[in-house]
């Protein structure tokens, strides 16, 4: 008998919520808005919430991030 492997394809939430990471991203790198704006022009309701998330997928914070983006292109 043939074991089949479950398909590990995301949730309609989870894409959402990465499409939603990547967007904030781009303004953290391209933009000098604050993380709470930037946190709810993108959806998000809470911005702990949000850091949760984005430190889940980045392995930072948001502000890490932006600054260690910032401090590779000087």
């Amino acid at each position: 008998m043939q074991v089949l492997q479950k398909d590990h394809k995301k949730t309609f939430i989870e894409t959402v919520t990465d499409y939603r990471i990547n967007y904030a991203i781009q303004q953290l790198v391209n933009s000098d808005k604050s993380i709470s704006d930037i946190c709810f022009e993108n959806g998000f309701g809470d911005l702990s919430h949000f850091y949760k998330l984005f430190k889940r997928k980045m392995k930072l914070s948001p502000l890490k991030y932006r600054k260690e983006f910032r401090k590779d292109i000087a």
